[in-house]
């Protein structure tokens, strides 16, 4: 079913009638993943949160029982980790196993060997 949708009279809007108003199922599951993503952002924004808190009223800048809202970060632990775990399962539906360790190993590998490199010669 699909719905036309005209702000004022004799506007019509671009593409085609049977798009107006319409969501298409791959236009949806696009907004669900990045909805998902934001919430996985949130998660690991509140572990940054509860250890950035945790480091600051050890070394008393911070008083103590201040910003209880970053308390709530190692719950984000969990969090991060059942979303990272299904939105991975989702993604790796449409590729073959060896497309998605691929595809894994191009995005993890150049960030782990950049901090290799850094570190190295800090050590």
């Amino acid at each position: 079913m699909t719905i036309k949708v005209r702000i004022r009279p004799g506007h019509k809007p671009r593409g085609k009638p049977q798009q107006w108003g319409a969501m298409s199922a791959n236009q949806n599951q696009r907004q669900t993943m990045a909805g998902l993503q934001a919430l996985r952002f949130l998660a690991a924004f509140g572990v940054f949160a509860h250890h950035a808190v945790a480091y600051a009223q050890m070394h008393h800048v911070i008083p103590e029982g201040s910003l209880a809202v970053a308390r709530c970060g190692a719950s984000g632990v969990a969090v991060f980790f059942a979303l990272s775990g299904y939105l991975m399962a989702m993604l790796s539906a449409k590729a073959t196993p060896g497309e998605f360790i691929l595809r894994r190993a191009l995005r993890i590998y150049p960030g782990f060997w950049l901090a290799v490199a850094i570190t190295i010669p800090c050590a």
